[in-house]
This record gives C-alpha cells, structure tokens and sequence, in this order.
C-alpha cells in the first residue's frame, strides 16, 4: 500500500512540474503577444501620424526609427507595426484586437498567479491539468474489438 501511495505522489509531482513548466512557457508567449498588442494599440490610436511617418521616411530604418521616436514603442513593436498589412485595420480587426489583448491580460494574470505561487491553486483549477489532456491524448494503439453480429446467417 505505501508503494502505491509513493507512486501516486510521484506522478502528481511529476504532473504538478508538467504544469508548471508548460504554463511558464504560456507566460512568456503570452507576454510576448501582450507586448506587440500594447504597441500596436497605440499605434492605431493615432493610425495617420504613423501612415505619415512611414510615407515620409526614405528607408525602412528611418521609418522604424520615426515610429519609436514618435510613438515611443521598442523595435521589435516598431518591425511589428510595419510588417502589418493595411487590411488589419479596419474597425473589425481592432475591435478583435482589443478582445485579444482583454484575453491575454486575463491569462497573463493567472499564469502569472499559477507561477509565483505553484501551491496555491487547487489540483483542478490549474491550467492545463484538464485542457491539455484533450490536446496531448495519444490515438488508440488498438482499436477497440469488432463488434460479431450472431444472428446472421451464412
């Protein structure tokens, strides 16, 4: 009985360092795309100067120069911005952009949460216990016995 329980407590271990590892791994894309939403957000809030900057600029450098300088962004949300086709745009995509930053802020927090405090959250409510299971499940080795219909004749 006490091996059963040791090896019951090793895979919750094992599956509790899992869920760590996979949600700090979460944290930092999620960080990432938090930080390219939160520059191009405030490009789009002043959309024409950005248009303008870029217009005006000779080479790319200078146009990515201009959109740090002007809107305060970093480069890597500058590259961003310019690699962005015009079509992203519209009022749709914005609205949608403003949902996506709205759900990574969420996420941002519990995973943070998760993070610092490992122990904290109850077994179940930890991300990626039962989400991932769906994601991760391995297909079938065997598929299961054919079903024999007896009441066919030959």
């Amino acid at each position: 009985m006490d091996g059963a329980r040791a090896d019951r407590r090793l895979s919750y271990t094992c599956r509790d360092s899992v869920v760590l590892r996979r949600s700090e791994y979460r944290l930092e894309k999620v960080t990432a795309r938090r930080h390219l939403v939160a520059g191009l957000m405030q490009i789009h809030l002043d959309i024409d100067t950005a248009v303008a900057v870029i217009r005006a600029s000779d080479t790319v450098d200078d146009a990515r120069q201009g959109l740090q300088e002007r809107f305060s962004i970093d480069e890597e949300q500058a590259n961003y911005v310019l690699a962005l086709q015009l079509r992203r745009l519209t009022k749709l995509d914005v609205i949608e952009l403003q949902a996506e930053a709205d759900k990574l802020d969420a996420e941002f927090v519990e995973l943070t949460e998760l993070v610092t405090n490992p122990d904290g959250a109850p077994k179940g409510d930890r991300p990626g216990v039962g989400g991932n299971r769906k994601t991760v499940q391995r297909p079938r080795v065997r598929s299961p016995e054919p079903v024999l219909d007896t009441s066919a004749t030959r």
